[in-house]
């Protein structure tokens, strides 16, 4: 078994080098739902130029409101008017 493993070890290499970069692009696709949709990933509904609304692009926008609303972003030339405007009114 090991002289096997010595003697074809650059195809074996090969093999599982393959395998692996399949692995990845079916997990990147499976992700990104391109086919691959969960049982919980319906439809909710259809935007205005037909494209459909799923669940995970709700629930995914919605994280990404809730991230920006606990943030508070805002840039940073706005607190320096916002700071002339305060003392300005004061």
């Amino acid at each position: 078994m090991y002289g096997f493993l010595r003697k074809n070890n650059k195809k074996l290499m090969a093999i599982f080098a393959a395998f692996l970069m399949v692995a990845f692009i079916a997990d990147i696709g499976m992700r990104k739902g391109g086919g691959g949709r969960g049982a919980g990933d319906h439809v909710l509904g259809h935007l205005s130029d037909g494209e459909k609304l799923l669940a995970s692009d709700f629930q995914e926008s919605e994280a990404e409101w809730r991230l920006l609303t606990q943030l508070q972003m805002t840039p940073p030339h706005c607190h320096c008017l916002c700071s002339r405007l305060r003392s300005s009114s004061a």
